[in-house]
């Protein structure tokens, strides 16, 4: 019963406290809306560096990315990188590059049937 009065009390605070003790009321209310305000605006600029970060990580070209460094045991080989970015070269509707990729992928791996099939169907 107590936290329920409790509880309660907190909640009637601005009403019961106005008739009370008015000028804590108005000091409360000032400093909780402070508060929220500064909440809101560290929300908007969080928000705004997330987009901005977004933003930035769609103009990079994380197969290019990934083709700067030497692929780790389980990843992916460099070969089946070139395939895929010559995939997506190949879909963006650039077939110069979409070749380019394709035939880096067959340079590094002769067995790649995905690369020359691949390779087939743009020229």
């Amino acid at each position: 019963m107590l936290p329920g009065i409790t509880a309660w009390l907190i909640i009637l605070f601005p009403i019961w406290g106005a008739l009370v003790v008015p000028k804590a009321v108005a000091y409360f209310t000032i400093a909780f809306l402070v508060y929220w305000f500064y909440r809101s605006s560290q929300g908007a600029v969080l928000g705004l560096k997330g987009y901005l970060k977004i933003r930035q990580s769609e103009k990079t070209s994380w197969y290019k990315k990934y083709l700067e460094h030497k692929p780790k045991p389980n990843n992916p080989t460099w070969a089946y990188a070139h395939w895929r970015l010559g995939m997506v070269y190949e879909k963006l509707g650039n077939k110069e590059q979409a070749i380019s990729e394709y035939e880096k992928a067959i340079e590094l791996d002769p067995d790649n049937k995905e690369a020359k099939e691949s390779l087939k169907k743009v020229k």
